[in-house]
Protein backbone atom coordinates (compact mmCIF):
# COMPACT_ATOMS: atom_id res chain seq x y z
CA UNK A 1 0.00 0.00 0.00
CA UNK A 2 2.78 2.42 0.86
CA UNK A 3 4.55 1.75 -2.45
CA UNK A 4 1.36 2.64 -4.32
CA UNK A 5 0.84 5.78 -2.25
CA UNK A 6 -2.35 4.46 -0.65
CA UNK A 7 -3.35 5.20 2.91
CA UNK A 8 -2.53 2.43 5.37
CA UNK A 9 -5.66 1.28 7.26
CA UNK A 10 -5.72 1.71 11.02
CA UNK A 11 -7.35 -0.91 13.22
CA UNK A 12 -7.40 0.92 16.55
CA UNK A 13 -10.81 -0.36 17.63
CA UNK A 14 -10.13 -3.93 16.52
CA UNK A 15 -6.98 -4.10 18.63
CA UNK A 16 -8.18 -1.90 21.48
CA UNK A 17 -6.91 -4.27 24.22
CA UNK A 18 -3.72 -5.57 22.55
CA UNK A 19 -0.82 -5.49 25.03
CA UNK A 20 -2.99 -3.83 27.70
CA UNK A 21 -3.02 -6.65 30.26
CA UNK A 22 -4.24 -5.38 33.60
CA UNK A 23 -5.24 -1.99 32.21
CA UNK A 24 -8.91 -0.99 32.00
CA UNK A 25 -10.84 -1.91 28.86
CA UNK A 26 -11.62 1.29 26.91
CA UNK A 27 -15.22 0.09 26.47
CA UNK A 28 -16.30 -1.15 29.93
CA UNK A 29 -13.40 -0.54 32.34
CA UNK A 30 -12.82 -4.21 33.25
CA UNK A 31 -9.11 -5.10 33.53
CA UNK A 32 -7.82 -6.73 30.34
CA UNK A 33 -6.82 -10.41 30.62
CA UNK A 34 -4.23 -12.34 28.64
CA UNK A 35 -3.10 -15.91 28.15
CA UNK A 36 -0.26 -17.52 26.28
CA UNK A 37 -1.28 -19.92 23.48
CA UNK A 38 1.74 -21.54 21.89
CA UNK A 39 4.05 -18.76 20.76
CA UNK A 40 1.38 -16.06 20.82
CA UNK A 41 -0.36 -14.16 23.59
CA UNK A 42 -4.10 -13.53 23.41
CA UNK A 43 -5.61 -10.44 25.02
CA UNK A 44 -9.31 -9.98 25.76
CA UNK A 45 -11.71 -8.14 28.01
CA UNK A 46 -13.56 -10.55 30.35
CA UNK A 47 -16.39 -8.01 30.61
CA UNK A 48 -16.97 -7.63 26.86
CA UNK A 49 -15.76 -10.96 25.47
CA UNK A 50 -16.07 -14.59 26.43
CA UNK A 51 -12.98 -16.68 27.07
CA UNK A 52 -11.91 -18.22 23.75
Amino acid sequence: MLARGEEVPRWAKRYAVYRRRGLPCPRCGTPVASERLGLQTMYWCPGCQQYP
